[in-house]
């Protein structure tokens, strides 16, 4: 949003986003990670929340890859372990999806 106009949700694809494009490339990201297997820190995509509306969903454009993603496994120790578990078992369920999606080529996963 430090290049665009207006407001987050503009560009939201969500139900009450005005589904706009982004009109100006993302400034250069630095992703700092504390947490192992969300990928966060390597994609485009960053979730946004509407507390008032009840709304939480994704944005992403291309653009908005990280410059730089930083990992240091200090920082991922100053969570607290339940917190650490509850990211192990996100990444443990977002990859049984992907095995047990009917829609999924898993032909392409094997190579």
């Amino acid at each position: 949003m430090a290049t665009n106009p207006g407001d987050i949700w503009d560009y939201s694809l969500s139900k009450n986003g005005g589904k706009k494009n982004a009109e100006f490339d993302a400034i250069p990201i630095v992703a700092i990670t504390t947490s192992a297997g969300t990928g966060s820190e390597v994609d485009i995509a960053a979730v946004i929340s509407d507390d008032e509306g009840k709304e939480k969903t994704g944005i992403f454009f291309p653009s908005m890859f990280p410059t730089l993603s930083i990992v240091d496994a200090g920082l991922m120790m100053s969570v607290p372990p339940k917190f650490t578990a509850y990211q192990g078992m996100d990444a443990f369920f977002h990859a049984s999806e992907s095995v047990i999606n009917k829609n999924e080529d898993h032909g392409r996963c094997l190579h």
